[in-house]
């Protein structure tokens, strides 16, 4: 099998593609020399892959990566964009789902699984471009470590193509969150004088 590896190096934001097709999308594989390397640096890393959706358009996303960086990652964010934006497919009803909500056959959709401890999640599909946020504070993912995230989507329109893009986000260092929270009990002891 013939490696894939890809690696997102970049200063502020960058964009790398690739195809998958099927109803269910895979971004990287299980093997080691299949996942998708991503190296933090700057203020954002993210991976685009358009996505060839087919009947019964609807079903799972998921991304096998390995954090290449020097930071622990915390949370992991799945993101709809429209890859083709010329064309007539419109993005407004691709849809992330989990176990409290229905897909357009009024069937359950399934909670995101992950190699790492899930704390929780939070879905947005109210955008254009929905969205779901897996966080795992508890279980970061090191660096040097290979993980995978399994997410489902529901394309309601029965669009042809759309494009899930993903990217981490480092857990936030020490003296960050202790500045925060100065900061923070600065504004209450103000409030109280």
């Amino acid at each position: 099998m013939k490696k894939t590896t890809i690696l997102a190096v970049i200063a502020i934001a960058g964009v790398l593609n690739f195809q998958v097709f099927a109803d269910d999308a895979l971004i990287g594989g299980p093997a080691d020399e299949d996942h998708v390397e991503i190296n933090w640096i700057g203020d954002i890393s993210v991976i685009q892959v358009p996505h060839d959706d087919d009947i019964p358009y609807k079903g799972s996303v998921t991304a096998y990566v390995k954090n290449t960086g020097t930071e622990n990652w915390g949370d992991f964010h799945f993101e709809i964009y429209d890859p083709y934006p010329l064309d007539s497919d419109e993005i407004d009803n691709v849809h992330f789902l989990d176990s409290t909500m229905k897909d357009k056959d009024n069937q359950w959709g399934v909670d995101p699984t992950s190699s790492q401890t899930l704390s929780g999640w939070t879905i947005n599909n109210t955008v254009v471009g929905a969205t779901i946020d897996l966080y795992f504070y508890g279980d970061p993912v090191t660096p040097g470590e290979l993980v995978w995230f399994e997410v489902y989507t529901d394309n309601i329109d029965s669009i042809d193509w759309f494009g899930v893009q993903i990217h981490p986000t480092p857990v936030p260092e020490p003296a960050t969150i202790a500045i925060l929270g100065l900061g923070g009990l600065a504004l209450v002891l103000s409030r109280k004088r």
